[in-house]
């Protein structure tokens, strides 16, 4: 699976993307700024758990 990311300041332009991504058969979704940085957070929280200062075994009470 691949994934683009892309910021438009125009809500015509992201809406002619979304059309254009159902039309070839893709799933496409608008993600509100929350919805970025949450995903963000939780990438950043899943590598900084592969650190080898962390381990998973020592914070399975968090």
């Amino acid at each position: 699976m691949d994934v683009i990311v892309l910021k438009s300041d125009s809500d015509n332009d992201t809406k002619l993307l979304l059309q254009l991504a159902k039309k070839m058969g893709m799933a496409a979704k608008k993600l509100s700024v929350k919805e970025v940085e949450d995903a963000a957070l939780a990438n950043a929280i899943t590598e900084g758990m592969k650190t080898p200062k962390v381990l998973r075994s020592e914070n399975s009470g968090i």
